[in-house]
């Protein structure tokens, strides 16, 4: 911690309309503030409500013309802002994601005195799923009067969706005959050549819910894109994995028997991204964070540390534990009453110069900060799961040295 006395010795009140009046290296400084709202495209408004700057105006069908890639989930703090930062639809899912669960870690600390253990516990992710579903309803899209999941098709032709996606269907007539077939793995290369091969009568849908909903081709090819350059190329595994459909379903008219009138009909996927998840419905970057991000939250729910261990992957620079250090890391591990914060790093990408780089600094950091934090690193192509556990066990407990003595 850092203290700063100013000449001018007074109390200010945090209120907005007095950020002029605190020194300019107080977070409440109005140049600060700038530079956060400007810098973070997720943030929270004056009554403390989630509010979204997005690209795209997502209550209405995309034009395919314009790129629909944008920075998935950035890592690196950029210092220069001339002009406010916006993000895609994916990233706004994947903060999302991370925004509730950073909050569900916090939750020992909200039920203190309460005897019923489920509401501290992590949920699994069928339940955390409908969690963020439920968080969408509450965060606003800036210069609109709509949230996220606060519109429905019957009334406003749109609907946000979040669901475990279990299969991918895609129906072809080929010489009059319907070839109607699942898939549980598909790559981008793949759906484009089938297209390629059936120009008419090509349809796709995804099944979530035990129901299948129509997805336009495009919005497919798009996320299986997105996804493919998120992980690596990975392509996507529906069986293997555990795999999040979040978007946007749009009406999709018809015309009735005499072709008078246009009638609603049902809802079509136009807007997609696909998550990786891990069991507890946590958003990974990869399948080795996945492992990662398991054994630390099964080994707290195990040993029922979660009244006094927290562990969440940061999505932000103001819920990171680095500081003024220009990453974001994997995740962060927090023991309640403990001056030192465990910070989980997983090196997991071979050959990448940037990647070996970043690497190298992070290590150097964590010799530098040893008095602060407690570094815990996997290399899952050099160790094993059970060297991971091992360093897990002893992270959790070099935190707890840390811990704050009475006098």
């Amino acid at each position: 911690m850092q203290y700063h006395f100013s000449s001018d010795r007074r109390l200010v009140p945090c209120q907005r309309e007095f950020s002029c009046l605190h020194d300019e290296s107080c977070s409440k400084n109005e140049e600060y503030q700038r530079r956060i709202s400007y810098a973070n495209p997720l943030q929270k408004d004056e009554d403390g409500k989630l509010v979204a700057r997005v690209y795209e105006s997502l209550f209405k069908r995309p034009n395919r013309n314009g790129g629909e890639g944008g920075v998935e989930h950035s890592k690196k703090r950029d210092v220069e802002h001339t002009e406010q930062q916006k993000m895609r639809l994916s990233a706004l899912i994947k903060k999302l994601n991370l925004e509730v669960s950073y909050k569900q870690a916090c939750r020992y600390e909200l039920h203190k005195v309460d005897t019923d253990e489920r509401k501290i516990q992590f949920k699994l992710e069928s339940d955390f799923s409908r969690e963020v579903y439920g968080h969408a309803k509450d965060v606003r899209i800036a210069n609109t009067n709509r949230t996220m999941a606060g519109c429905t098709l019957n009334e406003d032709g749109v609907q946000f969706f979040y669901n475990r996606i279990s299969k991918i269907k895609i129906r072809k007539y080929v010489n009059g005959t319907l070839i109607d077939k699942d898939y549980t793995t598909l790559s981008s290369a793949d759906l484009v050549n089938a297209r390629q091969q059936h120009q008419e009568r090509f349809y796709c849908s995804l099944e979530y819910n035990n129901r299948y909903i129509d997805i336009t081709f495009d919005a497919l090819r798009v996320a299986l894109n997105q996804f493919e350059n998120t992980y690596n190329g990975r392509i996507l595994d529906l069986q293997q994995d555990i795999i999040i459909g979040a978007g946007y379903q749009y009406e999709k008219r018809g015309k009735n028997k005499d072709k008078k009138y246009s009638i609603r009909k049902y809802g079509e996927i136009d807007r997609l991204t696909l998550l990786l998840v891990n069991k507890y419905g946590v958003f990974c970057e990869s399948s080795y964070e996945v492992t990662c991000f398991n054994k630390i939250m099964d080994y707290i729910m195990k040993n029922k540390l979660y009244k006094e261990v927290k562990f969440y992957k940061p999505y932000s620079f103001t819920k990171n534990a680095y500081g003024d250090a220009e990453w974001l890391e994997d995740g962060v591990i927090m023991v309640k009453g403990c001056k030192k914060v465990g910070i989980v790093e997983v090196f997991g990408m071979m050959g990448n110069e940037e990647y070996r780089e970043k690497t190298r600094l992070k290590k150097q950091y964590a010799e530098q900060n040893k008095d602060k934090f407690v570094f815990l690193t996997w290399y899952p192509q050099e160790e094993s799961e059970e060297e991971l556990d091992a360093k897990l066990i002893e992270c959790i407990e070099e935190i707890r040295k840390s811990a704050y003595v009475n006098r």
